[in-house]
């Protein structure tokens, strides 16, 4: 493992030992590889990873914004992004941090992604009606 940037390969990674071995890394911040004799079980233990990942993101992210450390949160949720593209709530969050620093521009953006991520989800039409209130574009 590098010092700098652990990198972890684990073979065997579909099951067992295995996948619990690549759990543990990727809880540790690691870049794990999986590989198995089974490329399902593989892939799969890969998602568990990066779900793991993005979850402790999320969860850092939202105790920074409880703390009132923005732009900590800021940094935590586009990280999670970079994991969870597809992730409406995760452009939610970091929508709401930007628009209490001040960034109207890119909370709106943020919230646009949320919508349309996931058209059912409430809060992002409400994130991106408070972007546009703050924008001064009650027309939009």
């Amino acid at each position: 493992m590098n010092e700098t940037h652990p990198v972890a390969l684990i073979t065997g990674a579909g099951s067992g030992i295995g996948r619990e071995t690549a759990l543990a890394f990727g809880a540790r911040g690691a870049t794990v590889l999986c590989t198995d004799i089974d490329p399902a079980s593989a892939t799969a233990t890969a998602a568990a990873v990066r779900a793991a990942l993005v979850a402790e993101l999320k969860s850092r992210g939202n105790n920074a914004y409880k703390g009132r450390r923005m732009k900590e949160a800021d940094v935590l949720y586009s990280k999670a992004l970079e994991h969870d593209p597809d992730n409406a709530k995760l452009y939610g969050n970091r929508s709401m941090v930007r628009c209490i620093v001040g960034q109207h521009e890119e909370a709106l953006a943020d919230a646009e992604s949320a919508t349309a991520h996931d058209p059912a989800w409430a809060k992002g039409y409400f994130r991106k009606a408070q972007a546009l209130s703050k924008l001064k574009r009650h027309n939009a």
